[in-house]
């Protein structure tokens, strides 16, 4: 990442730094400690902003409602990163917002999904395990951080700001095995949340949690209520494809799910650099990086690459709400190039089933994914492995 640019503006750090299933709490501190040594040495006068991830939590998904030893050992350890009014809200929630120095107007909104997870784990809960986050009688609110969030829009909507959502987790749907991330009520209470500030306020949103490479588009709540999907085209829709009428859905916003430095998941090691303007914060373009496993022993030194620019590999003129609507049409549309390039790029590995990856893209929870793999004739049931012995860890 140096080599590519060794003074970024910032560096978004998108969660989970330590491996999974950490044996020893001792052993995760020593993780992210030493991480973010690294990270300090090598730039050290880059603002870095670090999202909670579930494996940054000890043990993993577990963490308390309200302020926390961890989360302030934390804010501590970056406090080179983090002012005053970002560390406020970090001790009591884990979340923070930030006013990027080098851009005009731009506002990066750093959210703790792991609340929201459907494997979340208050750790100061009495409950005994296993603990179902969704209907243990969850908070309509954890750590106050959707009236926050709420708040935070509204104001950077009258500074005539800029912002991109950013969290670890996303809402939608795990394509792997058709399980949702979030809690449905909280999927209502943020989607309630960033719909009025959706196509004026809010650039993109940018999660991961997957290790790999996928986007994911929101539908207004009328197009997402009419159709998870289109209905595969006839030939006589193929002449006016480009064409649209009221009622299809609108695309509102744009969900980047970014891939991660660690391979577990059959994935090569990758990270995304981001061109954008900073007189308007809108993203300009992204080149994606990454690093070939099955050449790297036989080369003298690692060896990143570049595998793609967006703008380049679909054919659009940025990286915005609009762009992936039209790169989502063109997928819905007879399966084109585009779908074959995004599954490349998402696992390199050949995908045999790929309706599950298409409907997952517009798919904020359970029913609307399985009605959009009813539309296709597929069975829910048979288009995913069995997650009870398939199912990834994440």
């Amino acid at each position: 990442m140096y080599a590519v640019d060794s003074k970024p503006d910032f560096i978004l750090i998108t969660g989970d730094i330590p491996a999974h299933a950490m044996p020893t709490w001792a052993l995760q501190n020593q993780t992210i400690t030493q991480f973010t040594s690294m990270i300090r040495q090598v730039f050290p006068t880059t603002l870095v902003l670090p999202l909670l991830g579930n494996n940054d939590v000890y043990p993993d998904y577990h963490q308390p409602y309200g302020p926390s030893a961890w989360l302030d050992h934390l804010a501590n350890l970056w406090s080179p990163w983090l002012g005053e009014e970002q560390r406020a809200t970090f001790v009591t929630g884990g979340y923070y917002s930030m006013k990027v120095p080098a851009a005009t107007g731009l506002r990066i909104i750093a959210l703790n999904t792991v609340l929201y997870s459907i494997n979340f784990v208050p750790s100061n809960s009495t409950a005994l395990d296993p603990y179902d986050s969704c209907t243990t009688n969850p908070p309509a609110d954890p750590n106050g951080q959707f009236v926050w969030l709420k708040n935070q829009l509204a104001q950077a909507k009258l500074n005539n700001e800029k912002v991109i959502i950013a969290g670890h987790i996303p809402y939608g749907v795990n394509e792997y095995d058709g399980s949702i991330n979030w809690c449905a009520k909280y999927v209502d209470s943020y989607l309630d949340i960033i719909y009025p500030f959706a196509e004026d306020v809010i650039i993109n949103q940018i999660f991961a949690h997957y290790h790999l490479d996928e986007f994911r588009i929101l539908l207004s709540p009328r197009g997402a209520e009419a159709s998870a999907t289109p209905p595969p085209p006839t030939d006589d829709d193929v002449a006016g494809a480009q064409q649209t009428t009221s009622a299809d859905p609108v695309v509102v916003s744009s969900i980047m799910i970014h891939p991660s430095i660690s391979p577990l998941h059959e994935n090569n090691p990758s990270f995304r650099y981001y061109h954008y303007y900073r007189e308007t914060g809108a993203i300009a373009d992204y080149a994606h990086f990454y690093l070939d496993l099955a050449l790297v022993n036989l080369l003298p030194a690692p060896r990143w690459v570049l595998e793609y620019t967006f703008r380049g590999a679909y054919a659009v003129s940025g990286v915005d709400t609009a762009s992936f609507a039209w790169v989502w049409e063109t997928i819905t549309s007879g399966f084109s190039s585009h779908f074959a390039r995004y599954l490349s790029y998402k696992t390199a590995l050949y995908i045999a089933n790929a309706l599950p990856n298409m409907c997952a893209i517009t798919s904020t929870g359970s029913a609307d994914y399985q009605r959009c793999l009813l539309r296709y004739h597929v069975d829910a049931a048979q288009s995913s492995p069995d997650p009870t012995t398939q199912r990834r860890e994440l």
